[in-house]
C-alpha cells in the first residue's frame, strides 16, 4: 500500500531514534511533529544523575551517515576504543 505523503507523521519520543526518524522523514516531505514529556534539559534546573555523554557504535555511525550528517557530527567526537563494564560481581571487565 502506497504512502499518502499528505498525512501528518507523529514522532512520541525525541531521543535518538526519533530525533533521526524525524529528520530522515521530513526531508521525505513528511509533516513531522514530536511528542517530548521530559522538559528542554538546557532550559530547566534538572537534578543530577541525568546524562547527556553518547557513545556512537558503527550502528549509530551508519544512521548518521544514511541521515547526510556524520560529516557534521564526526568532528565533536572523540575516539573510544573500548568500553568498562560494571558486572553487579563487582570486577571490571574491559
Amino acid at each position: 500500500m502506497p504512502i499518502n505523503r499528505n498525512n501528518r507523521i507523529i514522532i512520541s519520543g525525541a531521543g535518538l531514534a526519533g530525533s533521526l526518524m524525524a529528520v530522515m522523514l521530513a526531508r521525505r516531505d513528511f509533516d513531522v511533529t514530536i511528542y517530548e514529556k521530559r522538559s528542554d534539559m538546557r532550559k530547566i534546573d534538572m537534578s543530577a544523575g541525568r546524562s547527556i555523554n553518547l557513545a556512537l557504535a558503527a550502528r549509530g555511525i551508519r544512521a548518521l551517515e544514511y541521515a547526510d550528517i556524520m560529516d557534521r557530527i564526526r568532528p565533536l567526537t572523540i575516539p573510544m576504543p573500548g568500553r568498562l563494564l560494571h558486572p553487579l560481581q563487582g570486577d571490571l571487565k574491559y
